[in-house]
């Protein structure tokens, strides 16, 4: 069983308790047997919707619940300054980083990343000098470091990253986007927007907005951990506050032509 799954099982355990409901009483209201509410708590591996129902005859969510269980999980891993300074000076060591994490072995990751015998095993060799992983016999990577991991808060890599991700966001929508545009096949969007607030359904708009972002970031967490090639990189950006796009200088736009 998944550690993360154990442990968002276990959560559901201890809000039945503090309801004094017993495997019986959740049972009744999923119209399932006893037996099948056991073995969907002990036994076996449980789908996102599986524990949403669950969640929900809990008074809960499943993102809700994600983030009780995420209380017991373990201490995140503060990359070093010299970590840190290796995948800012070269965000492809990240890159690279994360294919290991994500669970790909040595070819999977040349093919993947498009690098030479050579340039991979000397890339390699680099994250061996920072204690990020151990090279072993065979080309299999022993990873020294574990997610989920953590950076400095406005340190190099904190710097680097976001702003690789700020310049990649807005020159896609500068190259991309000449529209307003929702694909419902894809899952593309890009829709701005105006709207008259009063200050309250401002900060209401702000906190919902969150709430989306936390939920689907919680999701991403479940593919992390569980080591997942199949999930898809999904790059955005939300920005609300009080301006007008009128009052926006023309040197600032986005060049849209």
């Amino acid at each position: 069983m998944k550690l993360e799954e154990a442990k968002i099982k276990n959560s559901l355990k201890i809000l039945m308790r503090q309801q004094g409901m017993q495997y019986q009483d959740l049972a009744k209201i999923l119209r399932v047997s006893t037996a099948t509410v056991k073995r969907r708590l002990n036994k076996g591996e449980l789908s996102i919707s599986e524990l949403s129902e669950m969640a929900s005859c809990l008074g809960t969510s499943f993102y809700e619940l994600v983030e009780m269980s995420k209380q017991n999980m373990q201490e995140a891993y503060l990359f070093s300054e010299e970590q840190e300074k290796l995948f800012a000076g070269d965000l492809s060591y990240l890159m690279l980083f994360r294919s290991i994490i994500m669970g790909l072995n040595f070819m999977q990751i040349k093919t993947a990343l498009d690098l030479k015998e050579i340039e991979l095993r000397k890339k390699l060799r680099k994250l061996e000098d920072v204690e990020l992983i151990q090279l072993m016999p065979r080309d299999r990577i022993n990873q020294l470091a574990r997610f989920p991991f953590k950076w400095r808060e406005d340190g190099l890599l904190h710097k680097a990253y976001h702003h690789k991700n700020l310049e990649a966001i807005f020159s896609v929508i500068s190259t991309r986007y000449k529209t307003s545009t929702y694909n419902e096949e894809t899952g593309a969007i890009c829709k701005p927007f105006e709207l008259l607030l009063s200050q309250e359904n401002k900060k209401g708009l702000a906190r919902e907005l969150m709430d989306v972002l936390r939920k689907y970031q919680n999701l991403s967490l479940m593919e992390m951990n569980a080591k997942t090639t199949r999930g898809l990189t999904v790059s955005g950006i939300v920005h609300s506050d009080e301006f007008s796009i009128w009052d926006i200088e023309s040197s600032v736009r986005l060049k849209l032509d």
